[in-house]
């Protein structure tokens, strides 16, 4: 896993519309990282981040997740062999620079959930899996019914966050690698792990 820094900085220039652009960052230095000593997880704590982009000029938006939205085993017991996932990143590098927004993708589990691939508590994942996925949220989104505890439940949204996109594969064709759109996806059990080092 590389982790890298950068400088908290404020660049402005004028794109091809005559618009103005301002483009932010801030400092996240290596010895931020929390990494998980036997998975590629890492968690970055974001305290006072937001108030450093808030000083060079621009609020920041932030999308983040509840503890509850990991699956519990109440919800293990309602999750089917093979789920749609949406996945959440930047495959390739590809993301709206105008909005600042990630791509979001769909795939299909290629190995149960509960099952730990390999032995490893991590699942693999069918779909349009590039590098620059890694790092990204695997999801469950239901929107239109799931069975639960009470049947089939209509009326409401079930989100699970089942971990972390790993890595993607590839495969050989002649001399070249080419992507397998196969992802290794590390379970939620490994990111509670890894966020137990920064409550710790």
């Amino acid at each position: 896993m590389g982790l890298t820094s950068a400088t908290a900085r404020r660049h402005a220039q004028r794109t091809g519309d005559g618009q103005r652009r301002t483009d932010l960052s801030v400092t996240f230095t290596k010895s931020e990282w929390f990494v998980h000593p036997d998975a590629d997880v890492a968690v970055l704590p974001m305290a006072g981040k937001p108030a450093s982009l808030s000083r060079l000029g621009t609020p920041p938006l932030f999308a983040s997740f509840k503890h509850e939205m990991f699956p519990s085993i109440e919800d293990m017991q309602y999750i089917e062999a093979f789920e749609d996932v949406i996945f959440v990143g930047f495959p390739q590098g590809l993301w709206d620079k105008t909005n600042k927004t990630p791509t979001v993708r769909r795939g299909i589990t290629a190995t149960a959930i509960w099952q730990d691939y390999m032995g490893e508590p991590a699942f693999l994942n069918d779909g349009a899996v590039f590098p620059g996925n890694s790092g990204g949220p695997a999801l469950i989104v239901d929107r239109n019914g799931f069975f639960g505890p009470k049947g089939f439940e209509i009326g409401r949204i079930r989100t699970i966050l089942l971990g972390v996109v790993a890595q993607s594969t590839s495969i050989q064709i002649g001399s070249a690698l080419q992507p397998a759109s196969i992802a290794t996806v590390v379970k939620w059990t490994r990111v509670l792990e890894a966020l137990s080092l920064v409550e710790n």
